[in-house]
């Protein structure tokens, strides 16, 4: 009964989200690699060959692509995100279910709870982009991990070599997991007084799977060096060193939220005599040093990740994701070795729920000022897109209202390929939609006649700017119609 329970949680914390407008990203993914907004669609191989952008999480757009041309043209953005949705369930089911034999069912099922009701993981569980799928194959990977730390066994050797080879596929940045895997059984196995040769042969095959996936980027050539130049473009737009590393270490603490309070006591104050069985079968590893390994690794590869990469190739924070998982599972190991709020666990549910809505009104709250200053939260707590439905309303009312032919549609460069998705879903004309880009690149044709101009943009003096970059005088321009983050305006 408590993993439907869980879906239910996570069905009632995305569904808004996820019947929202498809994003830029999510849009740039399905036009490029899936389905042509003209309808036209690439042929399945290129999925694997194209990667002049970043946004091609390889074997997630591949589900996609497959996805996308079954269901029919122009489907609501919940039956679009479905493949998110499954691998997001497949998570929940991984945790809360599979991960019973370490955490016991209580823990593992505040697990799955946890999961559902973050405003860190359900963010991007649902979007139309690799990071749903690697979040299951993490889940998957720290399943194998414990495996061959409890057993050894030959299935949790394939397990692991199998999702640490699949994770490169998905985003070449995820190939992190492995080393980070690699050096928690390393130091475990050493641990144990086990021998150099068989630690190695027990962590080197999950490494040389992940290395050999990630040799496959080598063989795009040109595009891989195209796409790194977008990447570095966008993130060093977005972040720098420190501002990326203390976004990601906000999340990981939001993430855990109450839970934080037995991971401390577990590193300071290990008082609590422990009566749970040892994940390692060996008296010389307890509980709490797999605790300290776990952390203590992942804060080094995360620290190394964003303050020691040189500037040209520092990730975006939501690179970091790839963490999650494995973080969930070391804060409720500390939380069932501290025994916290053992006696009341209604109580505990009720403060996992509490925290992730008290979470998602904050940021939701700082998010709005931001939009409302003309800046773009993009960040692991804040998504500028996040439960926004202005776009399929904009495009609804153009269907209803009927527009003129040759009326030109200005809009910013980053809600573009959004607009242009939730118009032609509506069947609509979208030769004279454009955003300061396509302006710049010569597709933008001189004023026809009389006709309106229509701005989309979130402020006033962003509307202004748009109708300048174009020479025409905003003088004229007035707000039409606020839909809620964005407004509509009109150049008579």
């Amino acid at each position: 009964m408590v993993f439907p329970l869980v879906v239910l949680i996570f069905l009632i914390r995305t569904w808004f989200w996820a019947m929202g407008d498809i994003s830029h990203d999510e849009a740039l993914t399905i036009g490029m690699y899936c389905r042509g907004l003209d309808g036209d669609t690439p042929p399945f191989l290129s999925v694997f060959r194209n990667y002049t952008l970043a946004n091609n999480h390889i074997l997630s757009t591949a589900c996609y692509w497959l996805w996308l041309n079954i269901v029919p043209w122009g489907a609501s953005s919940m039956i679009v995100r479905l493949p998110s949705m499954l691998f997001a369930v497949l998570t929940l089911l991984v945790v809360s279910v599979g991960w019973r034999p370490w955490l016991g069912k209580r823990w593992a099922a505040l697990g799955g709870v946890l999961l559902a009701s973050s405003s860190i993981y359900a963010a991007f569980a649902y979007q139309v982009r690799g990071y749903s799928l690697t979040m299951l194959l993490s889940a998957l990977s720290v399943t194998a991990m414990l495996k061959l730390i409890s057993t050894r066994g030959k299935e949790g050797q394939f397990l692991l070599c199998l999702t640490l080879f699949l994770h490169p596929l998905v985003m070449p940045s995820s190939a992190i997991l492995a080393p980070v895997i690699a050096l928690v059984m390393t130091l475990v196995f050493l641990k144990q007084k086990f021998a150099l040769r068989t630690t190695l042969a027990i962590v080197l095959p999950g490494l040389l799977s992940a290395g050999l996936s990630s040799a496959y980027y080598l063989t795009l050539g040109a595009q891989l060096e195209v796409a790194a130049e977008n990447a570095r473009r966008n993130v060093g737009f977005l972040w720098n060193r420190w501002t990326a590393y203390g976004n990601v270490l906000l999340a990981f603490a939001v993430h855990a939220g109450i839970l934080l309070v037995p991971l401390a006591k577990q590193l300071w104050k290990p008082d609590v005599p422990s009566a749970n069985r040892g994940i390692v079968p060996d008296a010389a590893l307890s509980n709490r040093d797999l605790i300290l390994i776990l952390l203590g690794v992942m804060l080094l590869l995360i620290t190394g990740m964003y303050l020691l990469s040189p500037p040209e190739l520092l990730p975006f924070p939501r690179n970091a994701l790839v963490f999650l998982p494995l973080f969930t599972f070391t804060i409720l190991l500390a939380g069932r070795e501290q025994r916290f709020l053992g006696g009341s666990p209604i109580l505990l549910v009720c403060g996992i729920l509490l925290q992730g809505f008290l979470a998602d009104t904050f940021f939701s709250w700082r998010s709005r000022q931001l939009i409302e200053q003309g800046m773009r939260p993009l960040s692991l707590t804040m998504q500028l897109y996040r439960g926004a439905n202005e776009f399929t309303r904009i495009a609804q009312m153009f269907k209803e209202i009927g527009l003129q032919p040759q009326t030109l549609i200005i809009t910013q460069d980053f809600d573009l390929a959004t607009l242009l998705w939730h118009m032609s879903a509506l069947g609509l004309d979208t030769a004279n939609v454009h955003s300061p880009k396509t302006i710049q690149g010569g597709m933008f044709h001189t004023r026809s006649g009389n006709l309106p101009v229509l701005i989309i943009a979130q402020t006033d003096a962003r509307a202004h700017e748009l109708l300048q970059g174009v020479r025409l005088d905003p003088k004229g321009c007035s707000l039409l119609q606020a839909f809620g983050r964005r407004g509509l305006y009109v150049l008579k």
